[in-house]
């Protein structure tokens, strides 16, 4: 804490024109994330934020199986061969499967602060997905996500004992089976079509959407 180009106490008075620095710095990076020459997409980058275009079949963090081939890996590498230490902050979740965007926080103030619009809703994220059939035009899907049995990753709609989970969609375009035909054998593309649909999520379960659209008879490919 620099008071006017001086080191300040918490209980210095502060007066009109008075400069106040207060710099949060991180001098240990996160502990078990091994800094691996992955590639990452960077699209924006500051003082505070990083935002990363995450790529398909990319975990976001280490788990069991996943310790040194996650993006966590990639960025890790990115900021040691700047001499940074890295703190892993991430503010938002994405499936391994899903590519899309990915807020990293840099330092603990912005953390605390993009954590807080988080939580408040204040950061919105839209999906885009292919689903089968003839998605209706609009609609609200508020049905509860549980676990499948005892099953670390998949989930069902689960009523009773799951969480609950609101999905918001919209049908942007439809593509019948007839204008697949001699370009897929997909026996489900060419009897019910495609529809490609926009999805806002109020909350965000593990799998939100695919469960979802699977319940109302429209599942992703």
């Amino acid at each position: 804490v620099i008071l006017n180009g001086e080191p300040a106490l918490f209980f210095f008075f502060l007066q009109a024109g008075d400069e106040l620095k207060i710099c949060l710095k991180d001098e240990v990076p996160s502990e078990k994330i091994v800094p691996v020459p992955l590639p990452i997409h960077i699209i924006y980058e500051d003082e505070d934020l990083l935002i990363i275009d995450k790529q398909a079949d990319t975990p976001i963090h280490p788990s069991i199986g996943n310790y040194e081939n996650t993006l966590a890996n990639g960025i890790a590498w990115y900021y040691e061969s700047q001499g940074i230490p890295f703190v892993f902050r991430c503010i938002n979740r994405l499936d391994r499967d899903t590519t899309g965007l990915l807020i990293l926080a840099k330092n603990m103030l912005s953390g605390a602060i993009l954590s807080q619009q988080m939580k408040n809703r204040e950061i919105h994220r839209t999906y885009l997905a292919l689903v089968e059939g003839c998605l209706p035009p609009s609609g609200t899907i508020d049905t509860s996500i549980g676990r499948v049995g005892d099953s670390v990753i998949e989930r069902c709609v689960d009523p009773e004992h799951g969480e609950p989970a609101i999905t918001h969609y919209q049908r942007l375009a439809y593509y019948p089976g007839s204008s697949f035909q001699g370009s897929s054998s997909d026996p489900a593309v060419l009897s019910h079509g495609i529809s490609l649909a926009e999805l806002h999520l109020e909350t965000g379960r593990t799998h939100q959407i695919r469960v979802h659209m699977k319940s109302i008879g429209h599942p992703l490919f």
